[in-house]
């Protein structure tokens, strides 16, 4: 009946944020790139809020608009070069809807962009930079390269503006559109050294939420971060402030690294019997409220196996650094215009009444993962420290076996990837586990390994191979 009230309440809010739709509007039906627009049909990707452009069609009249403001305007390049390398949200990278009023020499970013369209006869209205343009692709960032801060002399080449569409991703995509600072349009596969390459992309590190009908810009606010909304969630939703970034409508923006914060602090139930960790004095190991959480000691008692592990009882594990097998291995999961590498391993562990699923998350820069020529190819890739903590890893209570699988995160649709294996519990118990890890349908998938208990974990640890992903596991 838990479970079952949770769905309904689930739909319900589903039903609130995306039922109310905001009164953007847009009366230009031309086609962009010869891409039909919402009422020419076709297969391209839309907001949740209210107006005929695709996101793919907002990206291409964007990205000719700031080629040819560049062209006419260098402060314009300044501008985006120096609030990029403010990484908001760990990244360099600018969230347009934050800073579309900012001033730069000439009037706003909206309306320099708007007048360099206007220079060159683009067909839209008086309005689009300043307000459709958001509403059509609420997540539109501007993407500089970490080479070129790294190489600031490639930063007085003429500059290329290309974007990402929102229907392909990388491994999709032969070519990016995009448009030279004298709105020449061009096709381009990859950096080089006679030009500054802008990206415009999608921001895959924040969450935009209007904050009057709490609709989101999409549906991975509510499932792939915080799951099902529980109690302390929504009286935190409840409370929020508001903050106003785009004129005319008030929102709140919540980067993924706080949203997963706010999960774990309000809602995290690690072992699932219903305490909340915060709440819980065993939160790795279901028990009953009763007893505050713990388990209750089996009879007869279990022996676990005499390995370095068991003798050193009340110490997490935790993944102490990771790289990349190959150069070919992280590049799998490398596109034109993606920033950092949003790493995440999910542990399943098993107890005697439920699997327990430890998500652990990390942002590494390129430079961090590989070590490059000046152009940012990859000649070797590197080891990085982690740090995550996952359990006190108890053989009678958790089994002898656990099963790790590695992603690389990207923005996407909610999708799941399963996870299962076999093991013993108490070293008595066949059984095993079979649960489902919620992804997003871009993400790249970086293989799986198999953690055994009496693996060495103590000293030098134990190194794992996914096949993509070499790690360090122990405590």
């Amino acid at each position: 009946m838990k479970t079952l009230m949770k769905t309904f309440f689930a739909l319900g809010v589903v039903l609130l944020l995306f039922s109310c739709q905001d009164n953007f509007t847009d009366t230009n039906n031309t086609p962009v790139n010869g891409i039909e627009n919402r009422e020419g049909g076709g297969e391209q990707k839309y907001s949740a809020f209210d107006t005929p452009y695709s996101k793919t069609q907002a990206r291409a009249l964007f990205s000719q608009a700031l080629a040819t403001a560049i062209g006419q305007n260098p402060a314009v390049k300044d501008y985006i070069v120096a609030k990029a390398a403010e990484e908001f949200a760990g990244d360099t990278e600018i969230l347009y809807a934050m800073v579309k009023d900012d001033e730069i020499e000439g009037g706003s970013f909206g309306q320099i962009l708007q007048e360099a369209a206007m220079s060159s006869e683009m067909q839209v209205t008086d309005d689009f930079f300043t307000n459709t343009v958001v509403a059509s692709d609420p997540y539109l960032t501007v993407y500089v390269d970490e080479r070129y801060y790294d190489n600031p002399d490639l930063v007085n080449r003429p500059v290329t503006v290309a974007y990402q569409t929102a229907e392909l991703d990388d491994s999709e995509t032969p070519f990016y559109n995009g448009f030279t600072q004298d709105g020449v349009p061009v096709e381009v596969v990859d950096y080089t050294e006679e030009e500054m390459l802008i990206g415009i992309k999608e921001h895959e590190n924040i969450i935009l939420v209007e904050t009057t009908t709490w609709k989101t810009a999409n549906a991975f606010f509510l499932f792939d971060i915080m799951g099902i909304l529980c109690p302390g969630l929504q009286a935190w939703i409840a409370g929020l402030q508001f903050e106003i970034f785009i004129q005319g409508k008030t929102y709140k923006i919540v980067q993924l690294i706080m949203a997963q914060t706010l999960y774990n602090q309000l809602c995290l139930d690690s072992d699932g019997d219903g305490i909340i960790d915060v709440n819980d004095d065993c939160p790795t190991q279901p028990g009953p409220a009763s007893n505050n959480g713990c388990p209750v000691v089996v009879d007869p008692p279990c022996t676990a196996p005499n390995c370095d592990r068991t003798n050193n009882p009340g110490k997490k594990d935790r993944v102490h650094n990771f790289k990349f097998v190959s150069c070919a291995a992280y590049k799998s999961t490398s596109g034109l215009f993606e920033g950092n590498r949003e790493m995440r391993a999910s542990f399943a562990f098993a107890t005697a009444s439920s699997p327990i699923v430890i998500h652990k998350d990390g942002s590494y820069s390129k430079g961090s993962l590989r070590s490059a020529n000046w152009l940012g190819k990859c000649k070797s890739t590197k080891w990085v420290n982690a740090g995550w903590e996952t359990l006190d890893w108890d053989y009678c209570t958790h089994g002898e076996e656990a099963k790790v699988i590695w992603i690389e995160r990207d923005a996407g649709d909610i999708a799941t990837v399963k996870l299962s294996f076999k093991f013993k519990i108490a070293g008595v118990v066949d059984t095993g586990i079979n649960v489902d890890i919620p992804i997003k349908d871009n993400d790249d998938l970086l293989g799986e390994s198999l953690l055994q208990y009496c693996d060495p974990a103590t000293g030098g640890q134990s190194n794992y191979n996914t096949g993509s992903i070499t790690f360090n596991y122990g405590l």
